[in-house]
């Protein structure tokens, strides 16, 4: 009997359907590859030992261990490719050397941790969620020559790393570039930093660690370019300006520096770490992680114009004046941890998810601040002796969140601030009250969580007038902007004042 034509489609289906699933399962990921300590190579045949130098002869699916000291491992330019569950090359030991390879598709590309003396050099890796993963007290290792782009992290220097030397990379569309985290003394040369969100980071894990300042000490020079401009990272500087040609500053236990009219965009940032009696001014920071100021006294902060970051202005064991920024469309406009006595007046915060956050600090004044459009309008964990007053909050969601007792962990805790000073409070829109003596003070206090928290609310907003000033470049472009339109439109005014004479 004939096979009808319906079902010889199907079988021919059937057929293509079988080869399919048989090609899937020829390239499955051959696992977890391994390197011994004794040499041996386990779970490929794809790989070629010749002399210590470990050669890929082939694309590869998986990931490959490494527990051999001095081993070479040249990717001969082929490609080790994994899922996000995996670790590309996980060293398990000193002295390794990978090169040559391109890696794709990992949650760490090159996962390297309580290890050193290592060489990862003309590598190309993608598609991770860290291309390079240095950490846990591994020193003297050599990260260069590699081309890391479309990643979480390109290079993550993580945790009491040191003397690493960074050199020649390029590190390009990740969402973090570069960051170096409680580590000390590395070296950084000619890097080139390419649209990243991020594309510097460094950082410390808290303020009350007695080395701090280590933590900030490394190596780096101009060659190192964020989007084609120089990283100023100056140590022990004094009495200074910061040239205009700055792509990102940082600044470590130095005097009397000026960082002043600049526009930083796209991850851009400027950070002090143990520096004192600077100015911070006039500029515009936007899309980046803000203005941050680490153990650092007696600086100015002012006029600044901070749009879109994750923190406008961020504090840390620090105390500093800051006043007349405009802060908005920031994940928290203004955030203090571990600070004392800073100055917090006549900025502009609104559209932020907390406008004010603070935690474990104390004696810092915030008053002529207008706060409005955000979540939280101050938000507080474990702070007292904190003074609030003549500041206007407008329209959040929450004007303030300050308990006076809660327990974090199994610790009680408990806060006391205050919101006036001299019989003078804050403006509250939500404020109800009347003012009988028209004294401009309402007659019954305001209350936050049941509780008392202004004597003395305020019936009238306070005048404050932040005016964020622009670099003076910026002000020679406008004016020769408007100048340029008012000449074309009074040509335009004879041209036709012509034609109709004609």
């Amino acid at each position: 009997m004939g096979v009808s034509p319906k079902s010889f489609v199907l079988l021919l289906i059937l057929c293509f359907t079988i080869i399919a699933l048989t090609n899937v399962k020829s390239v499955k990921a051959e696992e977890t590859i391994c390197i011994t300590s004794d040499g041996t190579i386990v779970g490929t045949d794809k790989i070629l030992l010749i002399d210590n130098c470990y050669t890929f002869i082939d694309n590869i699916n998986g990931s490959l261990e490494v527990q051999k000291n001095d081993a070479v491992i040249n990717g001969a330019g082929y490609t080790l490719h994994g899922t996000i569950e995996q670790f590309g090359i996980r060293i398990e030991a000193d002295c390794i050397t990978v090169m040559n390879l391109v890696l794709k598709g990992f949650r760490y590309g090159v996962f390297c941790t309580f290890s050193s003396c290592n060489l990862f050099s003309n590598n190309t890796i993608s598609e991770t969620s860290t291309a390079i993963h240095v950490s846990y007290s591994s020193g003297a290792n050599r990260i260069i020559d590699n081309y890391l782009f479309d990643n979480g992290y390109g290079i993550n220097i993580n945790y009491l790393c040191h003397d690493t030397e960074i050199i020649g990379n390029t590190i390009t569309a990740n969402s973090v570039g570069l960051r170096i985290y409680h580590s000390t003394n590395n070296l950084l040369r000619n890097n080139t930093m390419l649209d990243n969100k991020s594309p510097f980071i460094i950082e410390c894990t808290t303020s009350n660690d007695p080395c701090k300042y280590l933590h900030f000490k490394h190596d780096v020079d101009l060659s190192n370019t964020i989007d084609g401009k120089p990283i100023y990272y100056w140590l022990d500087h004094h009495n200074s300006v910061v040239p205009s040609d700055a792509g990102y500053v940082v600044v470590v236990n130095s005097n009397n520096i000026t960082v002043q009219n600049f526009v930083f965009n796209n991850g851009q940032q400027v950070l002090f770490a143990c520096t004192n009696s600077s100015l911070i001014s006039n500029n515009h920071v936007a899309n980046s992680r803000g203005i941050v100021l680490w153990e650092s006294f007696y600086n100015i902060v002012d006029h600044n114009s901070l749009l879109s970051n994750s923190v406008g202005i961020s504090i840390r064991g620090s105390e500093n004046a800051l006043f007349d920024n405009y802060i908005a469309n920031c994940s928290t406009g203004i955030s203090l941890s571990s600070s004392l006595y800073n100055r917090v007046f006549n900025n502009l915060i609104t559209n932020a998810s907390i406008a004010l956050n603070f935690d474990y600090s104390q004696q810092n004044r915030f008053y002529k601040n207008h706060i409005s459009n955000n979540e939280y309008g101050v938000l507080v964990w474990d702070s007292s002796k904190n003074v609030f007053y003549q500041n206007n909050f407008i329209n959040n969601d929450v004007d303030v969140y300050d308990p006076e007792e809660y327990v974090i962990g199994k610790i009680h805790r408990t806060s006391s601030n205050t919101y006036y000073s001299n019989s003078t409070g804050n403006y509250w829109d939500t404020y109800t009250g009347e003012d009988n003596d028209n004294n401009g003070i309402g007659d019954t206090l305001k209350t936050a969580e049941g509780k008392d928290k202004d004597l003395f609310p305020l019936m009238e907003p306070v005048d404050i007038v932040v005016i964020p000033e622009f670099p003076s470049w910026m002000i020679l472009f406008i004016l020769t902007a408007v100048a340029t339109i008012a000449i074309i439109y009074r040509k335009s005014l004879k041209c036709n004042s012509i034609l109709l004479s004609a």
